[in-house]
């Protein structure tokens, strides 16, 4: 049951091909349609969004190592060289185990005294507010004296009045005895 309207293909023959009622085909490429691009454009936008993303990969690992750079040092600070007060509070401690005079790194003597059971270190020319810090720090492993002076309950306000004496330098005296040694 066919419609009469419906008619076969005709075959296609080389004569009818080379007839000049049939259009030529031309070989330019045909238009895209709107909103296809070109599969040499997709390529290249594939290779641009690639580019992107490693370059946000590489921006994001260089901003993970900057914090972890950071973190460290914040968690680990490189060590700071000794105050002057420190330097000589370890030299009149390293001076214990010595003996003899010798001079200390602010330019004064440092003399040691041994009597009895005990040994007494002196540093002249001590500068006043090295003196304050070294006395303190001194004062909780012996017996301190600043200019000849000595008290039973010793402060800070104390300490620093005794240094203060002097301007030109105090004369700070360290003794422990030897069961504290």
């Amino acid at each position: 049951m066919t419609s009469p309207d419906f008619s076969p293909p005709l075959p296609v023959t080389s004569s009818s091909r080379s007839s000049s009622a049939a259009p030529a085909m031309s070989r330019a490429p045909m238009p895209s349609p709107p909103g296809h691009k070109h599969p040499g454009s997709l390529s290249r936008a594939r290779a641009a969004l690639r580019r992107r993303r490693l370059f946000r990969w590489i921006a994001g690992l260089a901003a993970a190592a900057l914090c972890l750079a950071g973190a460290a040092r914040l968690l680990f600070p490189p060590p700071q060289p000794p105050t002057p007060a420190e330097t000589l509070a370890m030299e009149m401690e390293g001076a214990v185990g010595g003996s003899g005079a010798v001079r200390h790194s602010l330019g004064g003597s440092l003399t040691l005294l041994r009597r009895g059971d005990g040994v007494t270190v002196i540093a002249d020319k001590v500068p006043p507010p090295v003196c304050v810090q070294v006395g303190w720090a001194l004062a909780q492993k012996g017996v301190v004296t600043v200019n000849g002076l000595f008290t039973q309950r010793l402060s800070g306000a104390k300490l620093s009045e005794m240094c203060y004496q002097t301007p030109e330098g105090a004369k700070i005296a360290w003794a422990i005895s030897r069961a504290r040694q």
